[in-house]
């Protein structure tokens, strides 16, 4: 399985990319700080998930989501985000999000769940 990550914040990046190689420990796991440098290996290789988090430098998540899935109709995208609001996860789904996920009321070991619920 091939994940890529996509987060600004360099702790909840270590910390989301730390939690998935302990569970699933053959994938391979890319992570990015934002979308400019993430969108090339996108367009050069194929995920099965990708973890995107909504406030990013640059290009936001939601963005990122619609190229992603316009790319890759069959990749399962889980939008991973401080904003918890309805308006946000409305958006989410709109662009493309197969699941999202509130940092607040979610860790990491729920994107694991998560992950093996889509695959």
């Amino acid at each position: 399985m091939k994940i890529i990550i996509v987060e600004d914040h360099p702790f909840f990046r270590e910390l989301i990319y730390k939690t998935l190689i302990s569970h699933f420990p053959s994938s391979e796991i890319m992570s990015f700080e934002n979308s400019e440098d993430a969108l090339p290996e996108i367009n050069n290789q194929h995920f099965d998930v990708a973890i995107i988090d909504i406030s990013l430098p640059g290009e936001n998540g939601l963005k990122l989501t619609q190229k992603i899935r316009a790319i890759y109709p069959d990749i399962k995208i889980i939008i991973y985000t401080n904003h918890n609001l309805p308006e946000y996860r409305e958006a989410a789904f709109e662009y493309g999000a197969d699941q999202f996920l509130s940092k607040k009321d979610k860790n990491p070991e729920d994107l694991v769940s998560s992950i093996k619920s889509m695959i």
